[in-house]
């Protein structure tokens, strides 16, 4: 089955499966960000290295769901950098190097309330 026709519950078992796999439990909130941006759980409408895993954008309240519920990490929303999250990190993705791209969309993962290097990003 594509990633396109994914159900609910097939994504409920990929994310418990990170979960069981990544052994999180010790880390800090900055580590398990980072774990979650590079298993692409942290935006999946995302490109595969850039947080995601090109799954349509609706599937992610499924993944923040079950992050929440089974591992008590709250999702990276709106609200903890609208700017950032909401116009920034789709202007990068769209129109930066890769390089650029992997760094500033994974910083702003690990630290959403910090400067990054673009003005309000």
């Amino acid at each position: 089955m594509s990633d396109l026709q994914l159900q609910p519950a097939e994504v409920e078992q990929i994310v418990l499966d990170f979960i069981n796999q990544a052994a999180m439990e010790d880390d800090s909130l900055i580590d398990k960000r980072g774990k979650i941006f590079d298993a692409g759980l942290s935006r999946v409408e995302f490109p595969e290295g850039f947080g995601g895993r090109s799954w349509p954008r609706g599937l992610q309240k499924i993944v923040d769901k079950v992050l929440k519920e089974k591992a008590g990490i709250e999702p990276l929303g709106m609200g903890d950098s609208p700017i950032g999250i909401g116009m920034a990190a789709p202007t990068v993705l769209a129109h930066g190097h890769d390089d650029v791209k992997q760094r500033l969309l994974r910083e702003r993962t690990l630290h959403p309330h910090t400067n990054t290097g673009l003005t309000s990003f």
